[in-house]
């Protein structure tokens, strides 16, 4: 009898390949209904919950990528995005401030609901989840000049999985639709790699042992 060992994929990955998937799923589906496609570009203020009762900062970052509408029958539409995001935190529990960077690829999945309009704005709200695949990671010290080191450690787990919430207007007045969106980001995995040396222990400054991250979003849609 054959045996397959299963690939060594945690609960996180697995619902990302789903999330991943669900994604490709709407691009045979866009055929058959109306879709729009356009670009993102936005600041990520983001921080993290932690099981040390650390003092974490808000991170201020930014986002870019693409976007696809699908509209279905109604108010609603399916609006996958593929998007590259900084998200960090800043620990200042000692002398000076570290940052802590991470650099994901994320899947973004959401569901937008058509809003009643106000005068000339087309209002939306959108609801779904995120999967986000960590692509480097960076540290620097300092507060309002920063210096890059390199630390040669991983902080940040592979993957992390989050529940989305946003609220936006659009503009469909000119050549091309411009919105605007609000968007909280909650992490649900820990993110937090268990690190036997933490290169920042003489300053105090070393990252949580546990961790959530928390993120809003400012963002800019262009052509949907």
């Amino acid at each position: 009898m054959l045996y397959f060992k299963p690939l060594p994929f945690t609960m996180t990955q697995r619902v990302g390949l789903l999330f991943i998937v669900a994604a490709l799923w709407c691009s045979p589906l866009a055929s058959a209904q109306s879709v729009s496609f356009g670009g993102t570009l936005g600041a990520n203020l983001s921080t993290a919950t932690t099981s040390d009762d650390l003092s974490t900062g808000i991170r201020t970052t930014v986002m870019f990528g693409g976007v696809m509408r699908v509209d279905l029958p109604g108010p609603v539409a399916v609006q996958p995005e593929l998007l590259f995001s900084e998200r960090g935190i800043t620990v200042s529990e000692g002398t000076g401030q570290v940052n802590y960077n991470a650099s994901y690829l994320e899947v973004p999945l959401q569901l937008r609901l058509q809003l009643p309009s106000v005068w000339r704005l087309n209002l939306f709200a959108t609801a779904g989840g995120s999967f986000g695949l960590k692509m480097f990671e960076t540290q620097s010290i300092g507060g309002t000049l920063e210096t890059q080191v390199n630390t040669n450690t991983s902080f940040y787990e592979r993957t992390d999985m989050s529940g989305l919430v946003g609220f936006g207007a659009s503009f469909e007045d000119g050549p091309s639709p411009i919105g605007v969106v609000v968007r909280y980001m909650h992490g649900f995995n820990d993110i937090a790699r268990t690190i036997d040396e933490q290169p920042f222990q003489e300053s105090g400054n070393v990252f949580p042992s546990s961790a959530s991250l928390r993120t809003l979003t400012l963002g800019v849609y262009i052509g949907i």
